[in-house]
């Protein structure tokens, strides 16, 4: 009977513990999730850049060559 109780009283301790937790517990969450759209966000922010600075690159390439040709004519 000792045994039932200590058990009870275990779990009313471990009840308010993880109640008292759960905010926390939340906040961290939501700083994950916050954290992990941002990382796409900024993923995503490089991908443009990239591809930008690659057509920037093509469009100075042939731009060249235009003049190449011209001088040459």
């Amino acid at each position: 009977m000792n045994d039932i109780l200590t058990l009870r009283a275990e779990v009313k301790h471990l009840s308010l513990v993880a109640h008292q937790l759960e905010p926390y517990v939340k906040a961290l969450a939501a700083s994950e999730r916050n954290q992990a759209s941002s990382d796409v966000i900024h993923q995503q922010q490089q991908q443009e850049t990239t591809s930008s600075h690659q057509q920037l690159q093509s469009l100075l390439e042939h731009i060249s060559m235009l003049q190449f040709d011209a001088a040459s004519s």
